[in-house]
């Protein structure tokens, strides 16, 4: 009698092992039902929201855009502005009229120059905008030939270190056509010296947010960066000042000679 009570216990739990991973596998093989969504198929792990799942912190030394990694990316992009920052200095030195405006934008081409070799040891690959004349020409010829929802450009990858140059480049191309378009010497003064005021802002905002994502050693150069940058906002905005006091100045000698 007891060896048949323990056979009968035995058997039962061996039964009973048998149901739990006979149901077990039934659970993880059970087909999907059609009309529920995947959350809410049987056996399905519930994922926790967007919102609640943690994020993590892109480090500096982890590719970003292709090859890159965050400090390249970010010296390309410093790169492309400073070298944009020049090419629209050079290109207006010699168009302008008034001397310490002219004298300004030397000095910006003078104190924008050290920092291309400082970001190419980041791995910045520097531009000519004066050389990528050709290039631009023939970008609004293919655009021309486009549709004009831009189908074909849209079907490409993007690469936005890539975008970021060409951005640039129309920049560059827009600040010479307004420059080159001002028949009257102050209004092309007021115009440069205004450029660099719009210019200068954007650039230490950005420098703002992109040195949160550098490493200490680039970081530093931002900061080195920033300090230059609100320098020449600063003579910028106080060119402008004196831009209208003129104005004001010759307005008053017109009237007294009327």
């Amino acid at each position: 009698m007891a060896t048949t009570v323990r056979t009968l216990r035995g058997t039962g739990a061996l039964a009973l092992g048998l149901l739990l991973v006979a149901s077990a596998s039934a659970q993880q093989a059970q087909p999907a039902r059609p009309g529920l969504p995947r959350a809410a198929q049987p056996g399905a792990q519930q994922q926790q929201p967007k919102s609640l799942q943690p994020v993590q912190r892109v480090t500096a030394n982890k590719p970003t855009d292709g090859a890159m990694t965050n400090d390249q990316m970010i010296a390309n992009c410093l790169l492309t502005e400073n070298q944009a920052e020049i090419a629209i200095a050079q290109f207006a030195q010699d168009k302008l009229d008034n001397k310490d405006v002219r004298k300004f934008a030397e000095m910006l081409v003078k104190e924008h120059a050290p920092l291309t070799e400082e970001l190419e040891r980041f791995g910045a690959k520097p531009v000519q905008f004066g050389q990528n004349r050709n290039r631009e020409r023939e970008r609004n010829a293919t655009e021309q030939r486009t549709s004009a929802d831009g189908t074909a450009r849209a079907q490409q990858p993007m690469h936005m270190s890539e975008i970021h140059r060409e951005i640039a480049e129309r920049c560059v191309n827009t600040a010479e056509k307004e420059l080159g378009a001002k028949d009257n010497a102050k209004e092309r003064d007021e115009c440069f010296v205004g450029m660099q005021i719009g210019a200068h802002y954007h650039m230490i905002d950005s420098q703002k947010v992109l040195r949160e994502y550098a490493s200490p050693e680039l970081r530093a150069l931002l900061d080195k960066s920033m300090q230059s940058a609100e320098s020449h906002l600063d003579q910028a905005k106080h060119l402008m000042r004196e831009l209208a006091h003129n104005d004001r100045g010759s307005d008053k000698s017109e009237k007294s000679d009327k």
